[in-house]
């Protein structure tokens, strides 16, 4: 949750969501607001509301998301267990949010696969390969989203 000087709630969610937090807190004490942070609206109305994004494809979005939870982790996990050691970071989590859009009456979802590995390179290259090629037939998919945090020591 990121909470801006006037303690108003700008953003509410899972800190992997933001790019950099520290950018996001200095930018907040500057008087300005982070890019993807929802602005408190004039006169008490509570928040403004974003633009709702994200797709109507929400019965796609669950098959591979439990795809990924029945199957696919496992097998990642098999396969790389012990191999990591050492890594302070080493995970991969699908992440969905879903908002009403009221215009439309419709419920839009939005679809992240955050991919955070950090480490010596010769242990998570071999990860990131992997997961690229796992995850390539949904690579053309539009709401298949990647957040690749890889940094390596």
């Amino acid at each position: 949750m990121l909470i801006c000087p006037k303690g108003n709630i700008v953003f509410k969610g899972h800190p992997a969501q933001r790019k950099d937090l520290v950018s996001d807190f200095d930018t907040l004490l500057a008087g300005n607001m982070p890019e993807g942070c929802v602005p408190y609206s004039e006169g008490g109305e509570g928040p403004s509301m974003p633009e709702c994004k994200g797709t109507d494809k929400l019965d796609a979005i669950n098959v591979v998301v439990d795809d990924f939870a029945n199957t696919t982790a496992k097998a990642l996990q098999a396969e790389f267990k012990g191999k990591l050691d050492g890594c302070p970071r080493a995970f991969c989590v699908m992440v969905t949010t879903t908002a009403y859009e009221g215009e439309s009456d419709s419920f839009k979802t939005d679809f992240k696969n955050f991919r955070v590995l950090v480490g010596p390179a010769d242990k998570i290259d071999p990860v990131v390969a992997k997961l690229e090629e796992t995850f390539a037939k949904h690579a053309s998919e539009d709401w298949f989203q990647v957040e690749n945090r890889v940094h390596k020591m």
